[in-house]
């Protein structure tokens, strides 16, 4: 089954992304409107943001930095990023989740859920 933010391409998975450079952090943040959302500490100047997103899908998705490319959006927060791997969107998913505590149920229900007002209690 295909997602609007994953789809295969030949031996290529494309993924939409949405990136949120000079975040505070280097995360993948969840699935947002039809893309995957990540945030990355680099700033987008001279490329850095796109080398740190090349690095980070490299890294979770366990193959090499060649497999990975910006194929659109090079100077854009949207873009599309293909990697070349055999592993199936399922898979991709589920390596995503795993990896990232990207749950969409418990993102659900946390929404779902009323905030507390509680003391923390550390």
């Amino acid at each position: 089954m295909e997602r609007p933010w994953c789809s295969r391409h030949g031996e290529r998975l494309r993924i939409v992304i949405h990136v949120q450079p000079n975040a505070s952090r280097t995360e993948i943040s969840g699935v947002v409107e039809g893309a995957l959302k990540i945030r990355l500490h680099a700033p987008p100047v001279d490329g850095k943001a796109n080398e740190a997103l090349i690095n980070l899908m490299a890294e979770r998705l366990k193959v090499a930095k060649r497999d990975v490319d910006v194929s659109r959006g090079h100077g854009s927060r949207q873009k599309i990023l293909e990697v070349r791997t055999e592993m199936a969107i399922d898979q991709l998913e589920d390596l995503l989740r795993l990896l990232c505590r990207l749950i969409v149920k418990t993102m659900a229900y946390k929404l779902t859920q009323p905030s507390s007002d509680s003391k923390d209690d550390g």
